[in-house]
């Protein structure tokens, strides 16, 4: 394993921090930075923990010279994304826990209107908004709503912060699934009394094409597999059926309206099928 970064081991009196992030990332040496970079902007009480792959693209030299201004990253093998994940949050201290990958980043100030809404919350599991981006440009902004859960991933990721005690209480990421990690845990979290909170503002950018949208077959096996243990009435087979084409339907339309360059369907679908609010930057369409 290789390893880096500031002073690891702090003393046993010292405050933990109130936030702390991680990033994963295996072979992201084109994005790394700038993820790296739109975290250290957001000021000098952040803990931040990179969690790296065993990258061979250049990564790790990129967080060796990054040494000196993270708190702590490492590089090995590991399983998937849930061990990653998992790796990090064994690592930092923070009070609050955000996941941020290589090829997201934060929006500025992103973390200052987070602590602002912890103030005076007693959520376990905050979330914000997310501006999605296609080929450079900015395409939509996504909300989040968790109520609407038993659907799908109803909440961004790289816009979620988690309590660590809520972690503690209901375990970590489960490393048997490689691409609804994040929505089984959603899922885990509601069925243990887990509070929500929204935060009507962009906290992070994302590109879409990510894991979960390259192998969409594989994740939506996985989300059934989720929702077959936590939403009530979802584990017959013909319900998993209907769910699936429905879902398919969905995707598949989505993915034709924008290849063929038909945005007037994307905004229909934004407009009165999607489960969150969402906002067409380009024809400024909006759905709340």
């Amino acid at each position: 394993m290789r390893s880096g970064g500031r002073q690891r081991f702090v003393a046993a009196d010292q405050v933990p921090p109130l936030v702390s992030v991680v990033t994963v990332v295996r072979n992201g040496v084109t994005t790394l930075a700038q993820t790296i970079e739109s975290v250290l902007a957001q000021g000098d009480q952040i803990e931040y923990v990179v969690i790296d792959g065993g990258s061979v693209d250049g990564s790790v030299e990129l967080l060796e010279r990054y040494s000196d201004r993270i708190d702590w990253w490492q590089s090995e093998a590991d399983a998937g994304i849930a061990e990653a994940f998992n790796k990090g949050i064994a690592i930092v201290r923070g009070q609050w826990i955000g996941l941020i990958n290589a090829d997201d980043r934060y929006e500025p100030g992103a973390l200052e209107t987070v602590v602002r809404a912890l103030a005076n919350s007693d959520a376990d599991i905050v979330y914000g908004w997310v501006q999605y981006w296609r080929d450079g440009e900015p395409d939509f902004l996504a909300g989040g709503d968790h109520e609407r859960l038993d659907s799908y991933m109803t909440i961004p990721h790289p816009a979620t912060f988690v309590r660590r005690a809520l972690y503690e209480r209901v375990g970590l990421f489960n490393t048997d699934l490689r691409y609804a990690m994040d929505y089984e845990f959603m899922l885990r979290a509601r069925a243990a009394g887990a509070r929500f909170q929204g935060i009507d503002s962009v906290l992070a950018h994302m590109t879409q094409g990510g894991l979960g949208d390259r192998y969409w077959r594989d994740s939506l096996a996985e989300v059934a597999q989720a929702r077959r243990r936590y939403v009530a009435g979802a584990g017959g087979a013909w319900r998993w059926r209907v769910y699936y084409a429905a879902r398919l339907l969905r995707i598949v339309g989505r993915r034709v309206a924008d290849r063929l360059g038909l945005r007037g369907l994307r905004r229909l679908w934004n407009r009165w099928i999607s489960p969150t609010p969402v906002i067409d930057l380009r024809h400024k369409s909006e759905r709340k």
